[in-house]
């Protein structure tokens, strides 16, 4: 856990070695195995708090995993074990001399920590009204709510991206975050991807919101997305096949500035979180930015002290 010189993080030690990881493997069970005392911990922890963490899987970068929550119907629970888990699994992490973090992009050349919201509603009796065709494509609610996310995502970017660092997460040709308006079944590449389910579990995951970011704000924009999608009855494009990246200019492409901006003056936002919140979060954000911005980096020492 000790971090470099210039206070950078260094890659993870393999447990019970001195070595750090270099080459790394997604779904690499081997990798699993190295933290097995650590993630049996987090378990345990976790199961003592009532919260659901159903499966943990390697991701793409070093020392980087993810854990799954198992679905409920109550979002502002599912918020609250949210918050937890990412508390305990800092604890936890600190029993093994690890930090965890939940930092957007903490490595600038590795993959970044997201938060991928899964969503699908259900009528009084319990079924599932997001339906697709033989084709494949939402019909009906669920295509109104994809219309809703992707029409409104930029409304609530700054609640899903909230500090400098989530911008470096949000990078065109980065390979796992979405810069683009764009939806398409199991394509991982654009903002909303439908994964392969069965006619009951047939859902949506929304995969803008950085691992930074607040669960309660992400999960009621979301919510605010959808209801607005389906109530407008709003529409989207048709589903992007292929690389994102490579199909569309990015559509996300703002600053953390103009990001908090567009939130500020949003009626949406006004409409969902009123307008006492949606100026003092931009308050907030505009005191972290000018701080953000006053402060001298690594980056213009290097490039400009001894040159210039």
């Amino acid at each position: 856990n000790k971090l470099q010189a210039n206070g950078h993080p260094q890659t993870p030690l393999i447990p019970g070695s001195h070595r750090r990881y270099q080459d790394v493997q997604l779904l690499n069970l081997s990798e699993m195995d190295d933290f097995e005392g650590f993630f049996t911990l987090v378990e345990k922890s976790a199961h003592s708090l009532g919260i659901p963490a159903e499966t943990a899987i390697k991701e793409c970068a070093p020392g980087q995993f993810e854990i799954n929550l198992l679905h409920h119907d109550d979002a502002l629970l599912m918020a609250d074990q949210t918050f937890l888990l990412k508390r305990l699994i800092k604890n936890c992490a600190k029993q093994f001399n690890m930090n965890a973090t939940f930092m957007a992009k903490p490595f600038s050349d590795e993959a970044g920590n997201g938060m991928h919201v899964h969503l699908s509603v259900v009528d009084k009796d319990g079924n599932n009204v997001f339906t697709v065709d033989k084709n494949k494509q939402p019909q009906g609610l669920f295509s109104h709510a994809i219309g809703g996310l992707l029409k409104t995502t930029p409304d609530f970017l700054s609640f899903y991206a909230p500090h400098s660092n989530s911008y470096r997460r949000l990078v065109h040709n980065a390979d796992h975050a979405p810069t683009t308006l764009s939806w398409g079944n199991e394509n991982r590449t654009a903002l909303i991807r439908l994964p392969e389910a069965s006619a009951e579990a047939t859902r949506l995951e929304f995969r803008v919101a950085s691992a930074d970011s607040n669960p309660y704000l992400v999960f009621a924009s979301v919510l605010a997305s959808v209801y607005a999608g389906i109530q407008g009855k709003l529409q989207h494009d048709k589903e992007t096949i292929g690389n994102a990246h490579e199909k569309h200019p990015p559509s996300l492409g703002v600053t953390w500035r103009e990001a908090v901006e567009k939130t500020s003056v949003s009626s949406l936002v006004k409409d969902f979180f009123g307008e006492q919140f949606q100026q003092c979060y931009k308050c907030v954000k505009e005191s972290e930015i000018k701080r953000f911005e006053s402060t001298i980096t690594d980056f213009e020492y290097h490039s400009y002290l001894r040159c210039l």
